[in-house]
């Protein structure tokens, strides 16, 4: 490994951790204490799915405070130098700042792994944390999948930001009744409620495509792994390219054959019906 990369590796990690003291503080603050006797799969998988998509959030207020903190140096736009903390010196570097978010934060395994990291750190035990994990490979298959039918239904070209800030409910809903290709639905489907005059949705949600599921608990605010998702370089790109080469969802390969066998028996029965007419000859002249 040649030094410069070595020294960039210094800065990925040095933002890593910064991003990670940050997440791990905001959403202690903001959660509270969180009982850890009582926690079970869905605990982690909530948790570990906010910690990734708050961890991969980005705005002025946080990149200053990174800078400042680490005392970065810009040239034309790119990071020159940092102050490496575990050195106590001052290193040289050649690193646009869209390079250092895509094999950082929005790197969804950087992000998965951090989150399990935070669950470790608040106690919640290891077979739990490695539910988290494997759900959240789940849910990027089944995101795949969500993204590409959504840019297909939409008639949209990907954009990285389509799905910022949005929850998952409300990307199902804006597919309309008729969406089929994926289901979307809760095993505690009778906890529906008002509570302030605002309709409660269940907490325990899952997406399923196929004998491929992933679930998606809501007690303390999850819901928004598709942010977490189309932020990752990979993920979009596979996305992007699957719309360019004219991607079509698996259920709607049967309704075009459907489609078209429709309209095959409806010639077809025109055309029998018109051979069944009586013919009428015109006799020759005398």
């Amino acid at each position: 490994m040649s030094r410069l990369a070595i020294k960039e590796n210094l800065l990925i990690d040095s933002y890593i951790n910064h991003m990670y003291i940050k997440t791990r503080n905001d959403l202690m603050t903001e959660m509270g204490s969180i009982d850890i006797t009582t926690a079970n799969f869905e605990t982690a998988i909530e948790l570990g799915s906010i910690f990734m998509y708050n961890f991969g959030k980005t705005n002025r207020t946080e990149l200053d405070d990174f800078i400042q903190k680490y005392h970065i140096e810009f040239s034309e736009s790119k990071i020159k130098s940092f102050m490496a903390r575990s050195f106590n010196q001052r290193v040289e570097v050649d690193c646009d700042f869209d390079t250092l978010l895509d094999k950082t934060i929005a790197n969804y395994d950087i992000s998965k792994n951090q989150a399990a990291n935070f669950l470790a750190e608040i106690g919640i035990p290891d077979g739990l944390i490695n539910t988290f994990k494997k759900n959240a490979e789940n849910i990027r298959d089944l995101g795949f999948i969500l993204a590409s039918d959504y840019f297909y239904y939409t008639d949209k070209r990907p954009q990285k930001e389509e799905f910022e800030g949005k929850h998952l409910i409300t990307i199902f809903k804006s597919l309309g009744d008729d969406y089929k290709n994926m289901t979307v639905g809760f095993t505690d489907n009778h906890d529906w409620k008002y509570e302030n005059q605002m309709l409660v949705m269940p907490k325990n949600g899952f997406i399923q495509h196929g004998s491929k599921n992933a679930d998606i608990i809501n007690s303390y605010g999850s819901g928004y792994e598709m942010s977490a998702l189309m932020r990752d370089k990979a993920f979009f790109d596979k996305v992007n390219m699957s719309w360019f080469e004219g991607y079509i969802p698996s259920n709607a390969h049967s309704e075009i054959l459907a489609s078209v066998k429709l309209e095959q028996e409806e010639k077809n029965r025109a055309l029998k019906a018109d051979s069944t007419k009586p013919r009428i000859t015109k006799s020759s002249p005398p």
